[in-house]
């Protein structure tokens, strides 16, 4: 099922289309259908924004829903139909796709924005303090504005400094364990964030501990001396990520980033 949808002209089109149910041809077929579709109506409307949301409906297995926006000026994008050749062919069973729904929203208008800078107040980091973040947006042909985030540092945090990104979210690759499941693929997907979310991730040096093979984590630096008594122990720093996000009205791009040091008194 297709649909689309014109915030400025205010049509709302509905089309059904039928292909051949298979897992190699399927994908590939709906691809050609979708684009072609939304280059034809991207054409008759000269829009510059456009929304496309994949649901693919399964049998015994809940919903994948994805969102996508980008802008026409690079015409429709063929990675919103990405997770369904994803889906049909993972390694862990075959599933069974009752439907599949692409709706396409156009908007008027350029709806990018470069994030321009970021900065916090305070401008140094203390163990376990709230910590306002700013993000200035610079839209094109618009006034640059500001989004604020409030974040608490972690009780643990140990000398050196820590790093604040401002990053589009689809950009921002926060780890995920590898899916062992047909279930877990699809949690995965359904995570997967868009080029309209900004999100500003708070980088903090992890301590692990590692002895004899083994690594331990949350030891606090004072502790280390008196515990790495032999030369089989040893300190490994690992960068541990928290973030947060919210959307916006416009297609981001850019990253910025700021450097605290941190003081523990």
């Amino acid at each position: 099922e297709l649909s689309l949808i014109s915030t400025e002209e205010g049509f709302d089109e509905n089309y059904q289309v039928e292909v051949v149910k298979n897992q190699y041809l399927s994908p590939s077929l709906l691809n050609l259908v979708v684009a072609e579709f939304a280059i034809t109506q991207l054409a008759r409307s000269g829009v510059n924004l456009v929304e496309t949301r994949l649901r693919i409906e399964l049998e015994g297995q809940p919903d994948l829903t994805m969102e996508r926006v980008h802008s026409a000026v690079s015409s429709y994008d063929p990675r919103a139909i990405f997770p369904l050749d994803s889906i049909w062919n993972n390694p862990f069973e075959t599933p069974e796709i009752s439907g599949v729904k692409v709706d396409i929203t156009l908007h008027p208008g350029d709806n990018r924005a470069v994030i321009n800078r970021v900065w916090s107040q305070p401008s140094v980091a203390r163990p376990g303090e709230k910590l306002t973040v700013y993000v200035e947006l610079d839209p094109y042909r618009a006034e640059p504005f500001i989004e604020t985030f409030n974040l608490r540092l972690p009780e643990g945090l140990e000398g050196g400094e820590i790093e604040i990104i401002a990053v589009p979210a689809e950009r921002f690759a926060g780890e995920k364990p590898a899916p062992r499941s047909l279930e877990d693929l699809i949690r995965n997907l359904n995570q997967q964030q868009r080029a309209n979310q900004l999100a500003i991730a708070l980088v903090t040096p992890e301590v692990v501990l590692q002895m004899d093979g083994q690594q331990i984590s949350g030891t606090p630096w004072t502790m280390l001396n008196t515990i790495l008594t032999d030369s089989s122990g040893g300190i490994i720093t690992k960068p541990d990520i928290s973030r947060k996000q919210r959307d916006v009205d416009y297609m981001l791009t850019g990253r910025r980033s700021v450097r605290l040091p941190v003081r523990l008194n």
